[in-house]
């Protein structure tokens, strides 16, 4: 007798690169798209370290009310999304309540991945309340991005050296 396991499913809000059109879209391809919405609360959006990356800090109150899009996953899918936050190391998974940006009025309460351990500069970036920043270098391509960056550096040492030694 086969018997049917039901999956139970949540309501993640996204806010970077996990939006459609992203890098990290693909996560969230098995995921049902539930629509655009707006955090009921202001918090500080920022795009951050050698990576850019959108960064919603855990301040509630500071910063904008912040526009994402909302997903029902599984709980498969939602393991996988602690994974790639690394959840209580740098973010934290919490509940804010959001609005559906179509229907004002229409509230509910969702999973949001909120930035837990940063420096404090985060908080002196410009806010924002939509993420559009292309430069995210997804982790794929960092070993790329950083061999060109040490090869940068050398040429430019180099070329010091033989300025300094003529």
């Amino acid at each position: 007798m086969d018997v049917e396991v039901k999956q139970k499913t949540h309501l993640v809000f996204v806010y970077g690169t996990l939006k459609k059109s992203f890098p990290n879209s693909h996560l969230l391809k098995d995921a049902e798209y539930v629509g655009e919405y707006v955090t009921l609360d202001q918090y500080p959006l920022v795009v951050g370290g050698p990576w850019f990356s959108p960064y919603l800090l855990n301040v509630c109150g500071a910063g904008e009310r912040v526009f994402g899009e909302v997903y029902k996953v599984s709980d498969h899918e939602l393991e996988d999304l602690d994974q790639l936050e690394n959840v209580g190391v740098n973010y934290t998974r919490k509940l804010l309540k959001v609005e559906f940006v179509e229907s004002p009025g229409r509230i509910m309460e969702v999973f949001a991945y909120l930035k837990c351990n940063y420096n404090d500069d985060l908080l002196k970036k410009d806010y924002m309340a939509k993420y559009n920043d292309r430069r995210y270098i997804p982790r794929s391509k960092r070993a790329a991005y950083l061999a060109q960056e040490t090869n940068l550096m050398t040429s430019s040492y180099k070329q010091s050296q033989t300025l300094e030694s003529s």
